[in-house]
């Protein structure tokens, strides 16, 4: 049985918004706005419970998860094309990254989702 979805009116969505932007870290709901139409943003929201349930084993604020899930979801996009990408998000020892390296990782943060 297929059940109808109600509609959201513009003030939940504007709850919604409020309350998880602080949750999840951001300083305004424009910045989550701003972030939700990335594509590799939606793609992490696949990984967040697990960055979830690994920054509560660690004891670390529960902002940390989306981005996580977004090293992730970078990780998993980027992994047949740059075969050492996991390197760069490591914080021990990391090294910059190549320019051709870089510019993959700003290419698919940048792209967003149409509207």
């Amino acid at each position: 049985m297929v059940q109808a979805r109600a509609a959201v009116s513009t003030e939940q969505v504007h709850a919604y918004e409020t309350v998880l932007s602080r949750l999840l870290g951001y300083q305004s709901s424009d910045a989550l706005r701003t972030d939700f139409r990335r594509v590799i943003v939606r793609e992490a929201v696949d990984q967040f419970p697990a960055a979830l349930d690994k920054v509560r084993s660690k004891g670390q604020p529960e902002e940390r998860a989306l981005p996580w899930a977004i090293e992730a979801a970078m990780i998993e996009r980027l992994r047949r094309e740059v075969p050492d990408i996991a390197d760069v998000f490591k914080p021990e020892g990391a090294s910059l990254p190549s320019p051709e390296v870089e510019a993959k990782v700003r290419a698919a943060w940048e792209e967003e989702a149409p509207r």
